[in-house]
């Protein structure tokens, strides 16, 4: 910023232009006498101050009111008045539009859009003055737009990002996963905030495109696999059949078998709509548990029943045995009385016929006996046998 020397007699009552920061304004000593555009001047009334501020070039600034006009001093320095008119009015829009510069411009947008249309409706003021304002009104408008590029730029660049992820989807092969990515892609779009209309409705339509391929994808998908889900779920309930029919069966070991291999073909029929698949395995599941608990019930029975004859075995040996050993006990009290039976008398014309019977009958006796003997020792061998069988059920 030039000095104050640098701007000729500060001591004339006249306005003076210099440069500040590439913007011109109007420059003045404080004095008693009110400098005008014109090179006249008026005398000083009573002022009162209205607004202190820093200015767009980082100076303490303070705005005076008087006898209708506005005093811009920036020190000692009067830099401006306005009177009544467009000067005044400008100069407010330029001090509104330096304050929106450094909002948003997202929330400043439409203040923008407003003090552009109000800085045409305000009329011409004097040339000096229009040379001092416009620059500044520009320069704030500059800044806003600037902001606004930049933020556009960013959200291109974010909108852009996703659109490659959402194409990246668009020919996943887990539709399902890419799906829920593809609505949360979706979100975040909307927060994304706007762009340069060209590139937002180029990127829109990649973004879009990339959705619609993937939903034509799903779609496709899922007609596909409806009419699996259907032919599935006509051998479930084809299976669902054959189990019904096993709880009929008489032989409920090949029943048990073959519920086994319906339980494998179940599990490799695939999945169906979980409302058909849940019903059409609770029938499943219960008519298993039917031929089971029937084969479980059919198996008691029949040891039971084993376990029974079993006895029944192991009374018919107890018998069996004791008929024999009291067969032994005949035997060899017979045996007993064919050894002590009397010899006849040699005199006995018949003497040796008695004689070779007696010797006949005494080996057919031990025969017996031994006989006899040689069965009790197998019937005690079956009834151990038999009475082990018998305790093991």
């Amino acid at each position: 910023m030039p000095e104050a020397s640098d701007v000729g007699d500060l001591s004339r009552p006249h306005s003076h232009y210099v440069s500040d920061a590439d913007h011109v304004v109007q420059f003045a000593r404080d004095s008693n006498e009110q400098p005008h555009v014109d090179g006249g001047s008026v005398p000083r009334g009573e002022r009162r101050i209205r607004q202190a501020y820093i200015d767009h070039a980082g100076r303490p600034t303070g705005v005076w009111e008087s006898d209708g006009r506005t005093d811009v001093h920036s020190g000692n320095d009067q830099i401006a008045y306005f009177p009544e008119g467009p000067a005044k009015a400008k100069w407010k829009l330029v001090q509104r539009a330096e304050v929106a510069a450094n909002r948003s411009w997202s929330d400043a947008a439409q203040e923008f859009r407003s003090l552009r249309d109000e800085w045409k409706a305000a009329g011409t003021a004097d040339r000096s003055t229009e040379s001092a304002l416009w620059p500044r009104f520009r320069a704030a408008q500059d800044a806003h737009f600037a902001a606004r590029s930049a933020a556009w730029h960013q959200n291109q660049a974010a909108k852009a990002s996703l659109v490659r992820e959402a194409e990246h989807l668009a020919a996943s092969s887990d539709t399902r996963s890419a799906g829920e990515r593809m609505r949360a892609l979706g979100e975040e779009w909307k927060r994304i905030g706007p762009c340069d209309k060209a590139d937002s409705d180029r990127l829109w339509a990649a973004f879009n495109a990339a959705r619609t391929k993937l939903r034509t994808r799903r779609d496709a998908e899922f007609e596909e696999r409806k009419r699996q889900w259907a032919a599935n779920k006509s051998k479930k309930e084809s299976l669902v059949r054959q189990m019904n029919m096993l709880r009929h069966s008489s032989d409920f070991r090949a029943a048990k078998e073959q519920a086994r291999s319906l339980t494998d073909q179940w599990k490799a029929s695939g999945p169906c709509d979980r409302a058909d698949n849940d019903r059409l395995w609770n029938d499943f599941s219960a008519s298993k548990t039917r031929v089971f608990e029937a084969a479980r019930v059919a198996g008691e029975q029949r040891k039971a029943e084993a376990a029974r004859r079993a006895w029944n075995k192991v009374q018919r040996l107890e018998e069996q045995l004791r008929s024999i050993e009291s067969r032994i006990y005949q035997t060899q009290a017979n045996y007993s009385r064919a050894l002590s039976a009397r010899s006849p008398s040699m005199r006995n014309p018949n003497w040796h016929t008695i004689v070779a019977n007696q010797q006949r009958r005494q080996s057919d006796i031990a025969a017996r006996l031994s006989s006899l003997h040689e069965k009790r020792s197998d019937v005690q061998r079956r009834l151990i046998e038999a009475r082990s069988r018998a305790n093991s059920f």
